[in-house]
């Protein structure tokens, strides 16, 4: 084995008066080191703005594209890959990075930590005379990294679409933002930590020089996917941010596990250029915040507009969410097992708002009298409520719960502390999906709700009214179901 490797390389496209050239970095290296470290960095060359501010050419701008793939047979590795399109052109220059990281051994001295960064160009700073403004670049970022051996893996993605540039005629159109696209993927061996981090914005629309508002063109799309896989703690979570759409996706595999994976999609979309919006997803085994943990956080950007979920929970922990919910907190009580944990905060910054969460459980042993239970735990709202929210549970693709509602208050009144019997005994391993779809229009409010996933062995006495009869039916759906799959 030899000793540590540190590579730097860097690819610099050249500026030009029609034309910049494109900057391409290719870094990689394989081998037995006590550690291995790759950066590769790409930047797109531009076109000198002050020199020739109507460039006649539309291949006045050059992309970026960086990959660094480190692979270590004994010790750890690290990989960064950056890219930086190139700027003041046509259209902005795109920019790809793409990292790769893994390695064979053991122990913290064997870690393995994977970066990728990208941001797309800015469009052209003004447009030629008479001219709409111009497009930002795009920007994709992806990181892989993978330990064959028992030791921890870090990954994290980052990109941002490029500003589209500004016009300078009267009647003109702003240029749109580029999107931005990341990816960050985590695999573990072992029982050392995994977790995986996206983050991706759109680019902002352009600014003419004009001093009076002009039509925008729309801010770039956003998307984000965090997924990790191990055997012990484990997180992914993913982040996107724009004024148009943004997507966000979260899953997290424990092999072997009661909940063997958890995975979360959400979607936010509203008028273009109205409002800065998120969509955040996180999913983890055993990193679970305590409840007052999660509330403080709501006040954080990202925080305040995402889904999560939370499984392998300790009972302490556990018992800071189950507070207050007397239905839940009894049955889980009589010989349950709690399987998970998830929150869904809903914001009004987004017109539309969707979300929802999957849930593989496979080796759960359950009794003659033990069922499959889902409780919905604490729901409230602040500020503007919701037009209209819509709620649905999915067993094995079969609907077993669903309702809509006008307001906040009736939502909160209907589903705090509701407990549903999902199935009978004999029936796991099942797929179980939640969705949640809420549409907004004016005001700013937002609404929060929580559950638990678990067995029991026994339905708990209902509240009076319209909850005994919910419980009732979405009971006999479930009875019905069980009777089908066993004809």
């Amino acid at each position: 084995m030899s000793g540590a490797l540190e590579l730097t390389q860097r690819a610099i496209g050249g500026q030009g008066i029609d034309a910049g050239g494109a900057g391409d970095s290719v870094l990689t290296r394989e081998g037995s080191f006590t550690f291995l470290t790759l950066t590769s960095e790409a930047f797109g060359g531009g076109i000198d703005y002050l020199d020739n501010p109507e460039p006649a050419s539309d291949l006045g701008y050059a992309n970026a594209s960086s990959v660094a793939d480190g692979r270590n047979h004994d010790g750890g590795v690290e990989v960064t890959a950056s890219a930086r399109g190139g700027h003041h052109a046509l259209a902005g220059a795109g920019a790809v990075a793409d990292a790769h990281g893994e390695s064979h051994g053991n122990g913290e001295s064997a870690a393995v930590l994977v970066h990728s960064d990208s941001q797309g160009g800015m469009g052209q700073l003004l447009a030629r005379l008479g001219t709409d403004g111009t497009r930002g670049g795009d920007a994709q970022s992806t990181s892989l990294g993978e330990a064959f051996g028992d030791t921890r893996v870090v990954v994290d993605a980052h990109s941002e679409g490029g500003s589209g540039g500004g016009t300078n005629v009267s009647d003109g159109v702003n240029g749109a933002g580029g999107d931005g696209s990341a990816t960050a993927i985590a695999r573990g061996a072992g029982t050392s930590l995994v977790s995986a981090a996206a983050t991706a914005y759109g680019g902002n629309t352009g600014f003419g020089n004009l001093g009076e508002p002009l039509p925008a063109g729309p801010r770039g799309a956003a998307a984000a996917s965090a997924f990790a896989t191990g055997l012990g703690a484990v997180s992914a979570t993913a982040s996107s941010a724009s004024e148009e759409s943004s997507h966000a996706t979260s899953e997290v595999t424990r092999p072997g596990g009661a909940i063997r994976s958890m995975q979360i999609e959400r979607t936010a979309l509203t008028e273009p250029s109205r409002n800065f919006m998120a969509a955040s997803t996180a999913a983890s085994f055993e990193l679970v915040p305590t409840r007052q943990e999660y509330l403080a956080g709501l006040g954080d950007f990202w925080a305040g507009n995402s889904t999560s979920a939370f499984g392998a929970v300790d009972a302490a922990t556990a018992g800071t969410w189950l507070e207050g919910n007397p239905n839940t907190a009894a049955a889980l009580a009589n010989g349950g097992e709690l399987l998970a944990l998830g929150a869904v905060s809903l914001s009004s910054a987004a017109d539309e708002l969707s979300t929802s969460l999957d849930f593989d459980i496979g080796a759960v042993e359950l009794d003659a009298d033990e069922s499959l239970f889902f409780g919905w735990l604490d729901t409230e709202s602040h500020g503007a409520s919701f037009d209209a929210l819509h709620v649905a549970l999915f067993l094995d693709g079969g609907v077993v719960f669903e309702a809509t509602f006008g307001e906040a208050a009736l939502a909160n009144a209907q589903l705090d502390d509701l407990v549903l019997s999902l199935a009978l005994a004999n029936v796991t391993p099942v797929s179980l999906r939640l969705v949640l779809d809420a549409h907004y229009s004016g005001g700013v409010g937002d609404a929060n709700t929580d559950f638990a996933v678990f067995t029991s062995r026994s339905v708990p006495a209902p509240e009076p009214g319209e909850l005994a009869l919910l419980l009732a039916a979405v009971t006999a759906v479930a009875v019905a179901r069980h009777r089908a799959r066993s004809a």
